[in-house]
């Protein structure tokens, strides 16, 4: 069972610091999905709590930063306050800017977040506008979701798009692409990192030859223009 109590963070800490070779620090500690859990969140940000117990870590300068990585889309299930466990609710952006509202200024210096911000869907602007106020800096996972299978998952949940819907998303920024003369992939990744709160895009690789194409994409020089029609301002 995840423990999110302030013992729990040191706990977390020294497991990972043996885990490593008996390393005495290291650069950050993420919170892990505590709408996951009944009651996770209210335990991570209460006074005795697990965030409380990453900023002495911070303090006593055993780590360098205190961080969160959460899903960020409306895909996402997350567990129903007094429902036992077994009923779930869709995500909100509030779940994570209540978040950050709860707790001291200051608290948080990066987040992840994922399958919110790519091609298919951008369900956590509001979590990143939310950052920005605050300082938090951006990781951005799930850059590529859905761009090279029918289907694709949103955290531990299929996305409710359909593959027709989908796909024309994906016809759409594929023409972009070529318009431009950049791969897919390319527009893909400079999207991702495309506002100014983010400050590094998590980009998963499962062999050799997803590494090759992800530098290359990488490599890549996409436009700023290609992102000429965009609408909303880029925090």
């Amino acid at each position: 069972m995840p423990d999110y109590s302030r013992a729990g963070a040191h706990q977390s800490f020294q497991e990972s610091m043996e885990r490593m070779g008996g390393l005495d620090g290291c650069h950050t500690l993420r919170l892990h999905d505590p709408d996951s859990i009944e009651g996770g969140m209210e335990a991570a940000v209460s006074a005795d709590g697990l965030i409380a117990g990453l900023r002495e870590l911070r303090e006593q300068g055993k780590i360098e930063q205190v961080s969160f990585g959460m899903n960020a889309n409306v895909d996402h299930k997350v567990i129903t306050p007094n429902a036992g466990g077994a009923e779930t609710t869709a995500w909100t952006p509030a779940m994570i800017i209540d978040m950050i509202r709860a707790v001291p200024e200051g608290t948080f210096d990066s987040c992840l977040l994922a399958y919110g911000w790519n091609l298919i869907g951008q369900d956590a602007w509001p979590v990143m506008e939310e950052c920005a106020k605050h300082g938090i800096k951006v990781h951005v996972a799930g850059a590529m979701q859905a761009l090279f299978t029918p289907r694709a998952n949103a955290g531990s949940a299929p996305v409710t798009q359909t593959e027709a819907e989908l796909q024309a998303k994906v016809d759409q920024w594929r023409e972009l692409a070529e318009t431009f003369g950049v791969s897919l992939g390319a527009v893909a990744i400079n999207f991702a990192a495309l506002p100014s709160v983010v400050d590094k895009v998590v980009i998963g690789m499962r062999h050799e030859d997803e590494v090759t194409m992800n530098v290359k994409c990488m490599e890549e020089e996409v436009p700023a223009g290609a992102f000429s029609r965009l609408s909303r301002p880029l925090c």
